[in-house]
């Protein structure tokens, strides 16, 4: 396994843990980092015949890259205006 695939699994088991010890918002981190896990693999899955292809699936990486940036942005203002 490759470092960014310790990286990857690394992301989602801290994420899993935090979601277990009830952190706020820990869903949404999941959440984000899974849709640009998703969205990143799917350009190569599509370049192996493994899914068709289109426009969303050769943007798929920018554009869960993207909802994960928006994600984490949205949480990164709301934990700074509740306190």
């Amino acid at each position: 396994m490759t470092i960014v695939g310790l990286t990857f699994l690394y992301a989602i088991v801290a994420g899993i843990s935090a979601i277990s010890r009830k952190v706020a918002y820990a869903k949404y981190f999941l959440l984000a980092f899974s849709v640009m896990i998703i969205g990143t693999i799917m350009k190569p899955a599509s370049l192996m015949g493994l899914i068709p292809y289109s426009t969303s699936v050769h943007y798929g990486g920018i554009i869960g890259q993207s909802f994960e940036i928006i994600t984490l942005s949205s949480l990164l203002l709301m934990e700074f205006f509740n306190r």
